[in-house]
């Protein structure tokens, strides 16, 4: 039962101790931390190669080009030998028994991946992240991956990874939701998942960035994830992976889509509506069964 910890950095000299402590200090170790710094122009690679002196047989440092952050985790990916893979972002830490309370749940109920708990945190305070209103209902153990609120769960941090269902695939580089994407994959290929709430993940929310993602991007990040969403339609039309499970992806989509022409408000209409065309064109030429059926949850909750 071997674990591989990937942590992508850049520019993170002010906190990136704090979590490279968090994850040598856990009750079991996993067999590697893997740094990767994404051409950091502060101190970062200098305090990365001081740990990895100091846990020579744990801890591996890469130092590559800036390509951002699926470019570094999709690098550490690559290197990564354990049975299992989990991501750790460079400002945030994880609890002592992170890495074993996953692996506790994942080994009793032969799991793929394992759902942790969030805790979001700032300078001053920490608090409940509401991402674990996915859980509402849904006890630690063995559950079915067809469910629609784990879907809602995009972060790939938090989670652990059996290395053998997602070594196929990759980050998508150079846009932004590419934790949505490789979420979703990931769970289409899993054959079971668990919840462990005792797995504590938490999540540091700087100054100045406590409006949702939602709030904050613009025309580009629509444009995005589009993008991912394209190539989410791509994969699980290729693979033709079961309806409801498909339907359930189109109607989260559809979701997204509306929340972001909300939020737009009208900014870069000729563009968003060009892609979002585009965007439903490639929805029509896959399974028409599973199109319909999101719609139609799109349609319900249009009218909640």
């Amino acid at each position: 039962m071997t674990v591989s910890v990937v942590v992508p950095a850049y520019n993170a000299e002010r906190y990136i101790s704090r979590c490279i402590e968090s994850v040598v200090k856990q009750t079991v170790l996993p067999l590697e931390l893997i740094l990767v710094d994404d051409g950091s122009v502060d101190g970062t690679l200098n305090i990365l190669n001081e740990y990895m002196k100091r846990f020579p047989s744990l801890i591996r440092v890469i130092a590559k080009g800036n390509g951002g952050v699926s470019s570094a985790r999709n690098e550490g990916v690559r290197h990564a030998c354990g049975e299992y893979i989990c991501f750790v972002d460079a400002d945030d830490v994880i609890d002592e028994s992170y890495i074993e309370s996953h692996l506790r749940v994942m080994v009793l109920f032969g799991a793929d991946i394992s759902f942790g708990r969030f805790v979001e945190f700032d300078d001053s305070c920490s608090w409940d992240s509401a991402l674990n209103l996915c859980f509402d209902g849904v006890d630690d153990g063995a559950i079915c991956l067809r469910t629609d609120k784990l879907l809602g769960f995009d972060p790939v941090c938090g989670k652990l990874f059996r290395r053998s269902v997602v070594q196929d695939l990759q980050f998508i580089e150079g846009c932004v939701h590419e934790d949505h994407g490789y979420s979703v994959l990931a769970l289409s290929r899993a054959v079971h998942v668990v919840v462990c709430k005792a797995a504590i993940y938490r999540y540091y929310i700087s100054s100045g960035c406590g409006e949702s993602i939602m709030g904050r991007l613009g025309v580009d990040s629509f444009l995005d994830l589009l993008r991912v969403q394209t190539e989410v339609v791509n994969d699980l039309t290729r693979r033709n992976v079961p309806v409801r499970f498909f339907s359930i992806v189109i109607h989260g989509q559809l979701v997204a889509v509306n929340l972001y022409f909300n939020k737009l408000d009208g900014r870069g209409v000729s563009v968003v509506f060009k892609a979002a065309y585009s965007f439903l064109k490639v929805l029509r030429v896959s399974n028409v069964v599973p199109v319909f059926l999101g719609l139609l949850r799109f349609v319900v909750f249009k009218m909640k």
